[in-house]
C-alpha cells in the first residue's frame, strides 16, 4: 500500500512536522521499535509520536552504525498504520531485504540501516 505519488509517502503537516498524535490512537496499538544485535534485543523504544527519526545523529531514535547516515529513515504513523520512509540515505533502507523508498510496515518485519536490524512489532490492545 502506498499513499500519493507511486514510490513516495506524503503525509500531512503535522505529521511531517513530528506533532504528537493521541495517545490512546499510537500506544493502544502497542507499537514498539526493538534493536537487534546478534539475535538478542538491545533496545526497546515505544512509538508514540506521529513521527519518529532514526538516525546516528540527534533523532528520536540513535543508532551507532557508521554506515547509517544522520537521518538515516522514519515511520510515520498515518491513520494508524506505520510507514517506514527513506530519508535519502547513503547507503538504502531494507525491509525484510528488500531495499524500499517507502512501504507499509507489518508486526514482525525487520528494517536494515547500515549493519543494524530494527524490528516493528505491532500489538492491539483490548
Amino acid at each position: 500500500m502506498q499513499f500519493g505519488v507511486p514510490g513516495r509517502f506524503e503525509g500531512g503537516a503535522a505529521e511531517r512536522a513530528g506533532a504528537n498524535v493521541n495517545p490512546t490512537l499510537v500506544r493502544g496499538m502497542g507499537m514498539e521499535l526493538t534493536v537487534v544485535a546478534e539475535g538478542k534485543v538491545t533496545e526497546r523504544h515505544a512509538i508514540t509520536r506521529l513521527r519518529v527519526t532514526i538516525g546516528r545523529g540527534l533523532c528520536d531514535v540513535r543508532v551507532h552504525d557508521p554506515e547509517v547516515s544522520r537521518e538515516h529513515c522514519s515511520i510515520t504513523i498515518r491513520d494508524g498504520v506505520p510507514v517506514l520512509e527513506d530519508l535519502k540515505s547513503a547507503n538504502g533502507t531494507l525491509v525484510n531485504g528488500e531495499v524500499i523508498l517507502d512501504r507499509v510496515l507489518a508486526d514482525g518485519d525487520e528494517i536494515q540501516i547500515g549493519m543494524t536490524i530494527l524490528r516493528i512489532q505491532i500489538a492491539a490492545r483490548e
